[in-house]
């Protein structure tokens, strides 16, 4: 597995990305959430690429006092994406649409 500043990870132990603005909190998959608390008028968007550059996951959180955040390795069709690395972007947004920070990360699914 590779953080976001693109250091090793081990590739059998839980996948951590850390993103720009949200350094204190990581996004732990498979399955392991992690709850980040925002300002009311702030949500989050996470899209999970292959490395063809076609989305196989995406949720949008809603702004709110904090939200719960996993992404199992399941593509939209609830099937397990094969192995390989794939692009993590995440994306804070104001209520009416606006991106206001990006961060993106690589991940590996074995």
């Amino acid at each position: 597995m590779v953080n976001v500043a693109g250091s090793a990870v081990s590739a059998t132990g839980r996948l951590t990305v850390t993103v720009g603005i949200l350094d204190r909190y990581v996004v732990r998959t498979p399955g392991r959430p992690f709850t980040y608390p925002l300002p009311e008028n702030i949500g989050m968007k996470m899209v999970v690429e292959n490395m063809s550059g076609r989305v196989v996951w995406n949720q949008t959180y809603e702004a709110g006092a904090g939200r719960v955040v996993s992404w199992g390795g399941l593509g939209h069709d609830g099937k397990q994406v094969s192995a390989g690395m794939y692009v993590v972007n995440l994306k804070l947004i104001t209520k009416d649409g606006k991106t206001i920070a990006e961060s993106h990360g690589t991940a590996t699914k074995n």
